[in-house]
């Protein structure tokens, strides 16, 4: 890389440092996965906190061996690889959470997490930079689009929230970089092994990764038999063949969590779904139209047609390395949106600098077509900063996963003089209150079998907090004095007055 290069890079990172530092700093609020993140990176006795009902807590409670590396559980990467086999995601980016917690035991801190993300981060920038100049052959270009995702609010979101789709972004940039690369040059041994390699940690981060990798390597076998590369096409196919038998060595529960556990029967259910397969890919498309382009992906799409058109009538290359990589895109959010557990964001992240690149990529093609190449670079550029700004201050400066809810926070803010009680009706739900615990005076989880006794018990005026079937919270707010303070996603928080 040149040294003008090296400094783009350089301030780039700088700069996307300070922004989520920023946005890691406004974090207030956990989805219930984050907490499971250190849990299932750093707990001893499997993948669940060690809750005994009717108890009264404070502070960490039950939550102290669950999220902290407390001697044994540092780096401790047995033990992270047993519960991750009990769990349903393979095991590299809890290896990496245990490692960060293990360098400051018994503590626990939000930034943990987003430093693993971080440091990811810090290899994504440099790597997208190099396939944007390999596509473009521009360093402007290079920049630009680097900048354009590097700073959007998606980024953003995916490096805040503590779960492995930072990771997993590195990997999808990785495995399309070593396509660029190899798109019109022979396959040799250093392909052969950087794809292993890729495949290999790619898949230990996060089962979708083989979706993305199935639609990259079928297009691009398709490419060397369209180029009649057909002995490296076989070499590839073996390669490829060989390293999935190693993986499935490596990480045989794979077929465990495919096919046995609930989110691989899950995803099997929502895909013979007809509803699903429509209507799931057009929500993830949404979230990513919003979170990466401020809602003008519609003007994108457009544009991309013109472009479309005026090659296919100046007779130019059609399906190229870039329509390539988006076709990849599309097809994942497909395959994604129709399987995944629920309709988020998260599932999309991982491609989303994609479609940004694509737009990018679209938007400087047709400019330089029409007016000075040097100026619409510069142009373009512009436009895309701009978009960026615009969808920042859209969000008010707060991105969705730092998941800041003020009628929440107010709730949290006067839990502190009171004493709790958590209705839960199964064994993990206990880390859906994480953090609003925290706040709490102390806390009592109850269940069916005690929850009369000990809500006859309290002393006082209390909160109550639940995440049960409907109907079992209104069998037990209706017999309390129960005012409901705030309720978001089956979550229930109210306050009691006692009688006594």
């Amino acid at each position: 890389m040149k040294t003008k290069n090296i400094f783009a890079v350089f301030v780039i990172t700088i700069f996307s440092l300070m922004l989520v530092i920023y946005y890691g700093s406004c974090k207030t609020g956990y989805y219930s996965d984050e907490v499971w993140t250190y849990g299932l990176a750093n707990n001893l006795s499997g993948i669940y906190p060690k809750v005994e009902t009717g108890i009264k807590y404070s502070g960490y409670g039950p939550f102290n061996s669950f999220v902290k590396a407390k001697d044994g559980a540092r780096f401790n990467i047995t033990n992270v690889w047993k519960n991750q086999a009990d769990d349903v995601h393979p095991p590299f980016y809890y290896i990496l959470i245990n490692v960060v917690c293990s360098l400051f035991p018994d503590t626990y801190s939000k930034w943990y997490g987003i430093a693993v993300n971080i440091l990811w981060m810090i290899l994504i920038i440099p790597l997208l930079y190099k396939l944007s100049d390999k596509i473009t052959a521009s360093t402007i270009a290079s920049t630009g689009i680097t900048i354009a995702y590097a700073f959007s609010v998606i980024f953003m979101d995916t490096l805040v929230f503590i779960r492995m789709y930072t990771q997993l972004t590195f990997f999808t940039i990785a495995i399309s970089y070593l396509i660029k690369l190899y798109w019109n040059k022979r396959l040799d041994k250093k392909f052969h092994a950087l794809l292993s390699i890729i495949l290999i940690l790619g898949m230990l981060t996060h089962y979708y990764f083989l979706i993305f990798t199935f639609f990259v390597c079928i297009l691009f076998a398709i490419h060397l038999y369209r180029q009649k590369r057909n002995d490296e096409l076989k070499k590839a196919a073996l390669v490829t063949l060989f390293t999935s038998i190693g993986y499935s060595i490596i990480w045989h529960q794979f077929w465990i969590h495919l096919f046995f556990r609930h989110r691989g029967r899950q995803a099997i259910y929502h895909a013979i779904v007809p509803k699903n397969i429509v209507m799931g890919p057009l929500i993830m498309l949404s979230d990513l139209n919003y979170e990466a382009f401020a809602g003008g992906m519609g003007i994108f799409i457009i544009l991309g047609i013109v472009l479309a058109v005026i090659k296919k009538k100046k007779q130019e290359i059609f399906f190229g390395y870039n329509a390539f990589l988006l076709l990849s895109a599309f097809l994942y959010l497909f395959v994604v949106g129709t399987i995944a557990p629920f309709m988020d964001v998260r599932y999309v992240m991982s491609i989303a600098w994609i479609f940004i690149m694509s737009a990018y990529i679209i938007l400087r093609k047709l400019l330089i077509r029409i007016s000075d190449k040097k100026v619409m670079e510069f142009v373009v550029l512009i436009v895309f900063i701009m978009i960026n700004i615009y969808n920042h201050n859209l969000y008010g400066w707060r991105v969705p996963n730092d998941y800041y809810y003020p009628e929440q926070m107010d709730v949290m803010a006067s839990m502190k003089n009171y004493d709790t009680v958590v209705y839960l009706d199964e064994e993990w739900k206990p880390i859906i209150f994480f953090e609003e615990l925290q706040h709490a005076k102390s806390y009592t989880f109850i269940d069916d079998s005690n929850a009369e006794s000990v809500l006859n018990s309290m002393d006082g005026d209390y909160f109550l907090l639940t995440c049960v079937e409907e109907e079992a919270e209104e069998n037990i707010a209706n017999k309390l004095d129960a005012e409901l303070k705030y309720y978001r996603a089956g979550r229930g928080y109210y306050f009691v007055k006692n009688k006594k």
